[in-house]
């Protein structure tokens, strides 16, 4: 934008957009510093010097309706959408608008050319705060969808031997950006003991991310076991999977080393977990100490009491795993050629 508006200002053929162009700077100062009223007159003065353009209106309207002048706001909108018939821009912030106020057919005309031109989401306006009261409207309800999570989950072995793991394989299509979290709905079943979390992203898109999520889980009764059903929610919705059922074959002297080996992993979505969390990381949580380490690093623990660990692909490429380990001291991180991090 500076290089523009020097070249703007220095070219005699093009001083009407370094007008505009300097008008549009001071708009965006006023913004930025709590003045929408005088961002709106800058705004103005922008579009007057370049009025072929479509995003200076708009601008105008949004600041006129920062300084709550939606009426001014509604009107720059109309006489913005005649101007420019196929804008976008100017289209879904009319629309925006028109909800807000209470317009909601209106709103519902302009999401509809929208989404006619495949110029908006479904999803995406589902999710912006302005559309909020087209939801209680029994037809434009359906315009402002909201992001559904999908799940599922099965057993890859029907049988194991007590004291071997066994995987319980989620697949789950969220909001991308949306934290994932699965609950266990089943009550007074068998513990659940998890030794390795491995997640791979299959597919991370603006809308939707793809994931599966592998749970080892460790055999430590024999029987018939029913594991489920799971509650998974993301990005305010939820779905509840189906039980899977597991046969835990005794081997004699297996099922007392099974019966002690009780420590465990909770079953969490790694990438939620550690979505706050880049590695290289070492510390303590309320659950242990963890060592938290990308692919191209190199962990050198304490103690090599090590076996519960979270890890995470993308596309089937390592990208990061998350190690439980022993809180002593002295554990580190090393990468190119030096420590990145250590547990004092």
């Amino acid at each position: 934008m500076l290089i523009w508006l020097a070249v703007a200002c220095s070219d005699p053929d093009f001083g009407h957009y370094g007008d505009a162009l300097q008008a549009y700077e001071d708009g965006r100062v006023a913004m930025s510093t709590g003045a929408p009223l005088v961002a709106a007159e800058a705004f103005a003065r922008s579009v007057e010097a370049d009025p072929s353009s479509e995003v200076l209106v708009a601008w105008e309207a949004r600041a006129l309706r920062a300084a709550e002048q939606n009426g001014a706001a509604l009107s720059r909108l109309n006489a913005g959408v005649s101007r420019f018939p196929n804008g976008q821009i100017l289209r879904y912030d009319r629309a925006a608008l028109r909800a807000k106020t209470g317009d909601i057919s209106g709103a519902a005309d302009d999401l509809r050319w929208l989404y006619a031109h495949e110029h908006a989401n479904p999803i995406v306006v589902g999710e912006d705060p302005d559309f909020l009261l087209l939801r209680s409207d029994p037809v434009a309800k359906e315009l402002v969808p909201q992001a559904q999570v999908e799940a599922s989950v099965e057993a890859e072995s029907g049988s194991v031997l007590v004291g071997d793991t066994h995987v319980l394989d989620f697949r789950i299509t969220s909001r991308t950006g949306a934290a994932v979290k699965i609950a266990r709905l089943e009550e007074g079943g068998q513990d659940l003991v998890i030794r390795r979390i491995v997640e791979d992203v299959i597919e991370e898109g603006p809308i939707w991310t793809r994931r599966r999520l592998r749970a080892e889980v460790l055999a430590l009764e024999p029987g018939r076991q029913v594991i489920g059903p799971w509650l998974v929610r993301a990005a305010g919705t939820s779905v509840m999977t189906e039980r899977v059922i597991v046969e835990s074959v005794e081997l004699q002297g297996r099922r007392q080393r099974a019966a002690k080996d009780r420590n465990s992993l909770s079953l969490e979505v790694p990438t939620t977990r550690w979505a706050e969390q880049k590695a290289p990381y070492l510390g303590i949580e309320e659950d242990g100490a963890w060592a938290v380490v990308s692919s191209d690093e190199d962990f050198r623990p304490q103690s090599m009491a090590l076996g519960l660990r979270m890890e995470v692909r993308r596309a089937g490429q390592p990208q990061w795993r998350a190690i439980r380990i022993s809180g002593e001291p002295g554990s580190e991180i090393w990468g190119d050629g030096r420590i990145k991090a250590r547990l004092d």
